[in-house]
This record gives C-alpha cells, structure tokens and sequence, in this order.
C-alpha cells in the first residue's frame, strides 16, 4: 500500500505478518524519523530487525482490525507527537505506550474507580424538568414527576455506578416513547449538556444476531468494524437517553447484553477503541418501555389506591413481571417503575389540539390556534381509545391534510389558526 502522510508524518498499513486479521502500521518518515528509529520504545514504537521501519506499538488483541480503525489510530498518534512536541512532554499513554506482554489483553480502566467522566453538567432542578416535560407529556403527572426525580438526581452525580434505568409500563398510546424522547430535549435544555438520544425498537432485535447490531460484530464476522448502533452512540456521547421501545420482544440474548451494563455500567465491545474495550454508560439513561400485562397491573394499582406509592408499584410490577418474558435479573435491575395510566377525554382533546400544530409544521405552516371545536371535529371521527392517542394523530392528518396543504400552496411559512366554519374545517391567516 503506498505511504499515507498526515501531520509531516508517513504511515504504511500492511497486515500484520505475526498476527493473523490484524494490521500492522509503519512508520516510514516523519520530523524525528532518525531518533524514532533509534530509540522506538521512547515513542511508542517497535521494530523488527535493524533494516525494517518502526511501527506503532499495541498490544496483540490491541492491533487494528480494519484500514479505517488503522488509520484513525495512526493520525490519533501523529496528533500526540505534534502535542508532546509543543509542550515538550514525554510519550503519551495510550497509541504512544509500551504494550501489554504478547498475548494479553490491554487493562481496561476501572470504571468503578474513576475513570475520565464527561463535562460536568449544571445541576437539573426537578421542578423545572418536570415542567419542561409536561408541556409536551399530558395526562401523566404522576410519571413525569417521577421521571424528573430519578434523572435530576442521576444528573447530580459525578461519579456514578451505573446508568439510570427506568421503566416505562403502560397500555399503548398514552405517552411512554414521548416522554422519553422529551426528557432527552429538556435534560440538554435544562444542564447545558448536549444529551444524546438513541431510540432502539425492539420489534426489529428478536433475532440472535441483531445483537451485532447493537455492539457490533466480532472479529472475523461480516460486519466487524462497521459500527454499532448502541455502542457507537454511547462513545460519542456517555449522556445519551436510550429507549428500548417494547422491551419484551427482544430477544434473549439482548437482555443478556443489558444485564453487565445495568450493573456495573460497562458495556463490552468487540472493538477496540485507543486501547479500550468497553464503554462507559455510567452516565446513560436507560429507558424501557412495555405493556406486557399492563392493563392488570395499572388497574390493581388503582384499585388499591397505590399509584402515588413507588413501593407498592415497584412491588406490583416485579411480581407481575417476573412471570413474564422478562428474565428476573433484568427485571432485578430496574432501578424505578414508572407507571402510565390512561388517558381521559379532556387529555385527549389537549393531545390532539397539540397534534394538530405539529401537523401544521409538517406542511410548513406555523399553527398559532386551533379551534376547540376542530379539536371535536376529529375526535368526532375517531373511535374508542383502546389504542391510545396514536391513531388520532394518523385520523387529524387525514381530515386536516387537504387544508394545510392548499394552505402551503398558497404561501408557505405562513401564520394561521384552524377554525371550523359551514361544518368545515378551515386556515385563516394570524398577523404577526
């Protein structure tokens, strides 16, 4: 392969002839190619033989497996020469240090002893992330309350255990996926951290090897070294809300993964990034949602007048659960249970008013009102609530479409209000 230069520094990436997979990673010039020569252990580096370049020194299960991690490592190691050149420091720990005895793996930072956190964030009032998510969550003020206590005070933590694991419970359509995807938003809101968010439909990983898909696929597998959904997200950015959405279809081996990181707040990679194998998810917030069994559980907990006790609902809901698809160590792993009731009409009417404007921003329409009686005119349509309020919005866009779309035609961007007028709903232009 011909010789790749990056910061005054030439690497050359063969595969490694004493290590079958795995890639070797020359050193052929650079600003102190002669001394680097003389002296590799100094910088990082081996050689074989007096007449062979130096190459960049890891440990046997530390070598890069593809082109691309090769590479990255290469440029991540050029980067800390020209680092350590500036502030005239000795070789940097990582791609600059002495590796590990062949055949043994690379130590792994102890998470539980302090590995690097990310940025502190400004401390989370409960209070106001609970407002934040009640703007947009109606109908469960118990759940939210809730939700806003467990992650303001897993935010106040600098160094914690493990992630946050909530579990979301309740029939379908009454606000799970929302509020998780809402706390993500008003966690970044409210701290001053960018928290990601990561949804993982668990419909879509009822096959053994999704797993891969989530952490990747190991070495000699299709698929080694192209990423992961779960894994990948997680070292981007350790603040990251992940919903597994219908936890109980996944497949065994998903909860398998799930157990190590809910514990002790690492998740184990079959890629290795600068040295390490696993992720560090302490700072993540898990989020489960299901309604396996959820109509029993909400109504027993509302029959017994228990839905503002958090020790009964947890005891509710790991009894119920533990005679379900939910292998009891998962279940054991919860840190709170989060119940979801159902919604009544008033709500209803508050969500698909709220629908509604949404839908008028998907037509490029900013809706600054919207009629109670619009509102009426297409629940009038729908049917029970067995399903939640999901098929309300899927009902307004039908009835509404035609509207926002000539209305776009016309002059996109535009303000308005959505008004009933002869028994048809109509758009009229709002000043401003």
């Amino acid at each position: 392969m011909s010789v790749e230069i990056y910061e005054g520094y030439g690497f050359r990436y063969v595969h490694d002839p004493e290590t079958p997979g795995r890639i070797r990673i020359y050193l052929e010039q650079g600003p102190n190619h002669a001394d680097m020569a003389a002296n590799p252990e100094r910088f990082g580096l081996e050689r074989c033989g007096t007449r062979a370049p130096p190459f960049l020194a890891f440990g046997v299960r530390d070598k890069p497996g593809t082109i691309t991690d090769a590479k990255r490592r290469a440029r991540s190691w050029a980067a800390s020469q020209r680092g350590e050149a500036h502030e005239g420091a000795g070789p940097r720990a990582g791609a600059g240090s002495r590796p590990p005895p062949p055949g043994e793996r690379a130590r792994v930072p102890d998470l539980g002893d302090g590995g690097p956190p990310p940025p502190a964030v400004v401390g989370v009032d409960a209070g106001r992330l609970g407002s934040c998510l009640l703007a947009r969550v109606r109908g469960q003020d118990r759940a939210v309350a809730a939700i806003a206590d467990e992650a303001a005070r897993h935010t106040a933590k600098t160094q914690p255990r493990r992630p946050l694991s909530l579990f979301m419970i309740g029939t379908t359509g009454v606000g799970k996926t929302l509020a998780a995807r809402c706390l993500a938003e008003a966690l970044s809101a409210e701290s001053g951290a960018g928290y990601g968010w990561l949804r993982l439909d668990m419909c879509e990983y009822q096959e053994r090897h999704r797993v891969s898909q989530l952490l990747g696929a190991p070495q000699g597998y299709i698929g080694h070294g192209d990423g992961a959904q779960l894994t990948d997200a997680l070292r981007r950015n350790p603040r990251t809300v992940v919903l597994f959405d219908e936890i109980e279809k996944a497949h065994p081996d998903i909860f398998r993964t799930l157990m190590n990181a809910m514990d002790v707040g690492r998740l184990s990679s079959p890629t290795v990034r600068d040295g390490n194998w696993e992720i560090d998810c302490r700072h993540a917030l898990f989020c489960f949602t299901s309604n396996i069994d959820a109509g029993a559980i909400i109504g027993t907990l509302a029959q017994q007048g228990v839905l503002d006790d958090p020790k009964a609902i947890d005891a509710q809901c790991r009894s119920r659960l533990r005679s379900s698809s939910l292998p009891a160590e998962l279940v054991g792993r919860i840190t709170r249970f989060i119940p979801f009731v159902p919604i009544t009409d008033d709500i209803r009417a508050e969500v698909a008013a709220l629908g509604i404007q949404e839908l008028g921003r998907e037509y490029g329409l900013t809706v600054t009102r919207v009629a109670p009686d619009v509102t009426g005119f297409v629940l009038s349509e729908a049917g029970d609530t067995l399903f939640g309020v999901r098929p309300d919005e899927y009902l307004a866009d039908r009835l509404l479409g035609p509207v926002f779309a000539a209305a776009a035609r016309i002059r996109p961007g535009r303000r308005v209000a959505i008004v009933m007028k002869d028994g048809t709903p109509r758009v009229l232009d709002v000043p401003g």
